[in-house]
């Protein structure tokens, strides 16, 4: 079992549903990278296999768990290389952006969490060049504090 699996399982036995349907998605997702790739059991591999079910989530909505889904990619988003989070940024901003509109309270929560990272690797260069695009982001976060149709917890 992998080690990220691990810490799954670790929250599933606490009996509380969201974590036990996560410890369930991230098994499916465990058994995927199996077939994929082998025994490469990293934060890499995770997100991009859950990168894809969000991605499908998304476009055709149904048969995931969507807080078990955005729990597990901002879980895994969490552990990722800063490299990784800043090559993958436009996809990541792109599902944020989608569950910040159409998300339930716990997606939002999920998904500004993954905004966070997003935000945590950028370097100071990064930060202070005119072509910065952390605009759209800081744009995100900002509408739910004027949004009173969609509350966060």
């Amino acid at each position: 079992m992998s080690k990220l699996l691990q810490k799954f399982k670790k929250q599933a036995n606490r009996n509380k549903p969201l974590y036990i349907e996560a410890y369930k998605l991230m098994a499916a997702t465990t058994e995927v990278i199996k077939m994929k790739y082998g025994e490469e059991f990293s934060p890499t591999a995770y997100f991009a296999c859950l990168s894809e079910m969000l991605g499908q989530q998304i476009s055709q909505p149904g048969g995931l768990n969507m807080d078990a889904l955005m729990y597990c990619y901002s879980a895994t988003v969490s552990m990722l290389d800063l490299g990784v989070i800043q090559n993958q940024q436009q996809k990541i901003v792109g599902f944020m952006e989608v569950v910040m509109q159409k998300g339930s309270p716990m997606q939002i929560k999920y998904a500004i969490m993954v905004l966070q990272f997003v935000l945590h690797s950028k370097t100071e260069a990064q930060w202070n060049t005119e072509g910065d695009n952390s605009g759209p982001i800081l744009g995100l976060l900002l509408s739910l504090t004027t949004n009173t149709a969609q509350p966060v917890h």
